[in-house]
């Protein structure tokens, strides 16, 4: 009788560890369950992620191309006179505006036959896009040389229209530097004109000059140039324009200029002040400069995904005292080489750019406001 109860209890005892080792195993099973169910619905929102980006990094891939000059334009280069865009390299002089001839009622830029010095030219460090095969549309502003005046002649008054992609920036009297899809019919671009004073030498007789945009058209060439300048200027197709291009729709044009130019900081102080040869074998990828291809498509894809102007201008403001940083360096490292020179002029003028930044951007915002 002992045994029998010993036994029926033995077993009940081993149905009891059955049962409560299958729902064990059934719990386990569930949390394994859960835990694939879980890591699917991650996998899931990583791929829907990578498609995100995907598709962002091929949008941006299709606007890459709106970033630079066609080759119909023509620079003037030191020592070889005007040549096509296509022509100009990586370490020649090429003429830029020279403020202290300029005119700021009327944004011309005088060169007289008497010479020329330095300082009417600008050496090109990078070919930030060089693509001789890439189709692209491009602007065409044509404009119009009104003079006034006597006793001066004008010389090779003839000039082709300024082509330049949309996002590129050109300088347009009374609103500095903008993007060139900004300018409108009547806007007078800042213009370059050599004049003939070899009977007294005063091109001040020269009251008035204007290039005045009278249309705008549009062409699709093939081959893409950008050329950085140290200056960041050049004179392209008669007229004034930026070694720069617009990358983010919410921060203003001037702004970008001024925060481009101080990115290329550390280029420039390698380049210029180490070894140019660092330049003069640079590489491209995709057309794009490696020294600054990376910044480029960080850029884009900003401009895509982060679309708020608040926020834009705020990451603008951030990255100023790191940029700053560098183009410090660079001021003080060419006047360590060389004691005086107009290193010293544009580090004193830092204060005065950093002011003019922060109220192009509340100009800006306080536009936008009054829109709405």
């Amino acid at each position: 009788m002992v045994r029998a109860i010993s036994l029926s209890l033995t077993i009940l005892i081993a149905i009891i560890l059955v049962d409560s080792t299958v729902n064990c195993f059934d719990g386990i099973f569930e949390d394994i369950e859960e835990a694939l169910a879980t890591f699917e619905a991650i996998n899931n929102t990583f791929t829907q992620l990578n498609e995100t980006f995907t598709t962002v990094t091929n949008d941006v891939t299709g606007i890459l191309d709106s970033l630079c000059f066609s080759a119909y334009n023509d620079v003037e280069v030191q020592g070889k006179g005007m040549v096509p865009m296509d022509s100009v390299k990586v370490g020649d002089y090429v003429r830029v505006f020279r403020s202290s001839f300029s005119s700021s009622s009327s944004g011309i830029n005088v060169e007289n036959n008497k010479g020329d010095d330095d300082s009417d030219y600008s050496r090109v460090f990078s070919l930030a896009h060089l693509d001789h095969n890439l189709e692209a549309n491009f602007l065409q502003l044509h404009y119009d040389v009104h003079t006034e005046g006597k006793g001066a002649r004008l010389l090779n008054v003839a000039h082709k229209p300024l082509e330049i992609t949309g996002r590129h920036m050109v300088y347009v009297v009374g609103k500095g530097v903008i993007r060139a899809d900004e300018v409108k019919v009547g806007d007078e671009l800042q213009l370059h004109l050599h004049l003939d004073t070899s009977s007294d030498g005063n091109p001040e007789r020269i009251s008035k000059m204007m290039a005045l945009v009278n249309e705008i058209g549009s062409v699709k060439r093939k081959g893409v140039y950008a050329p950085v300048t140290e200056s960041g200027d050049l004179i392209v197709s008669g007229v004034r324009a930026s070694s720069y291009y617009a990358f983010l729709d919410g921060v203003p044009s001037n702004a970008q200029h001024t925060l481009t130019h101080l990115f290329f900081a550390p280029h420039r102080l390698l380049c210029s002040n180490y070894d140019f040869g660092l330049c003069e074998s640079e590489m491209h990828t995709d057309g794009y400069t490696n020294w600054a291809y990376w910044a480029i498509r960080v850029m884009e894809i900003t401009n895509k995904v982060i679309v708020w102007t608040s926020v834009q201008c705020m990451l603008a403001l951030l990255s100023f005292p790191f940029l700053l940083a560098g183009f410090i360096l660079e001021k003080v490292i060419g006047m360590i080489l060389s004691p005086f020179t107009t290193a010293t002029m544009t580090l004193v003028t830092i204060p005065f750019a950093y002011t003019a930044m922060i109220l192009s951007m509340k100009e800006k915002d306080n536009a936008m406001m009054s829109n709405h």
